[in-house]
């Protein structure tokens, strides 16, 4: 357990929920946060923080990783909330959300825990076109609905296996109990920014004003536009792969455009609606969020069981 200077906020990022916006924007650059996430502001310490995501349980050692923390801790200038924020806390590739779970218990008991979703249907779209930028840098494009081929062969080992947010959720409820966990949607940033950061701000005990004006900065790692697309479908595949790949990053994507229109197949919107509608009612009913408002897909109260 953490000897800890400073109230902390676990942050296990979902994915393409606005995760590096808040990490970069606010948790970074708000003069009352000490940010301990991605960018590590150590190397040690960014060699911890991998571990509790990623390492083995034959190999990880609690003591170790908290030993690392802790002298961090006793460096770091003094702020009013430490913000632990990793989006791989809550991704396919860690070793096991659940593992994960229990050594961020282990380390902070006491923590407060934030979580942002968003729409599950958005959420596979933009990690597609996220994805489109590795797809590009190997000389090779994906469409979409190649892509989700592949992704269902295997959906334990995909984004797939991360859609249903309620599985994650509610097991850091079960170790750090309902009244330590905050669930914010990312529709509500856009909906309405000034109510989020009031919640935001209130849960990490700092002042809304700040907070308002960092999230009010642009956005960071928007998804890949239909320019973006467009050159590496077309000039891109008439230029070496490396070369093309440094023009799309370094000045396509930078150049202003709107994010293609891709649409689900009935098939894959039939099977978010048996994986996540049942979760998304429970995630609703547990935090009183309005999850119907901002069309995501909601099982009847009697479809979700005793569970």
């Amino acid at each position: 357990m953490l000897a800890l200077p400073a109230p902390i906020v676990l942050h296990p990022g979902f994915v393409k929920t606005a995760t590096k916006t808040l990490q970069l924007n606010l948790f970074a650059a708000h003069p009352d946060i000490l940010f301990l996430g991605r960018p590590a502001p150590a190397p040690e310490l960014d060699a911890a923080i991998k571990r509790i995501a990623y390492e083995d349980s034959t190999r990880y050692r609690a003591e170790e990783v908290a030993a690392v923390l802790q002298r961090y801790l006793e460096r770091a200038p003094r702020r009013r909330v430490i913000v632990l924020s990793n989006e791989n806390f809550a991704l396919y590739e860690a070793t096991d959300r659940g593992v994960v779970a229990e050594r961020l218990h282990r380390l902070a008991p006491e923590a407060r825990v934030l979580f942002t979703i968003r729409r599950q249907e958005e959420v596979l779209v933009g990690w597609y076109l996220q994805k489109l930028r590795k797809y590009f840098r190997g000389g090779h494009y994906l469409s979409f609905p190649e892509w989700l081929r592949i992704k269902f062969k295997e959906p334990h080992r995909s984004i797939l296996a991360d859609l249903d947010y309620s599985g994650t959720i509610l097991r850091y409820v079960e170790l750090f109990g309902r009244e330590r966990v905050e669930v914010l949607p990312f529709e509500l940033l856009k909906a309405e920014p000034h109510l989020f950061a009031a919640r935001l701000a209130a849960w990490l005990g700092v002042e809304a004003e700040g907070v308002r004006e960092l999230l009010a900065r642009p956005a960071q790692n928007p998804s890949r536009t239909t320019l973006y697309i467009a050159f590496h479908r077309t000039l891109g595949r008439l230029l070496p792969a490396r070369l093309a790949f440094k023009l799309g990053v370094r000045l396509v994507a930078r150049l202003p455009g709107r994010r293609p229109e891709l649409r689900l197949d009935p098939a894959t919107r039939s099977w978010l609606r048996a994986h996540c509608a049942a979760g998304n009612r429970r995630l609703a009913e547990i935090f009183d969020l309005d999850l119907g408002r901002f069309g995501y897909v909601l099982a009847e109260s009697h479809e979700c069981g005793e569970g």
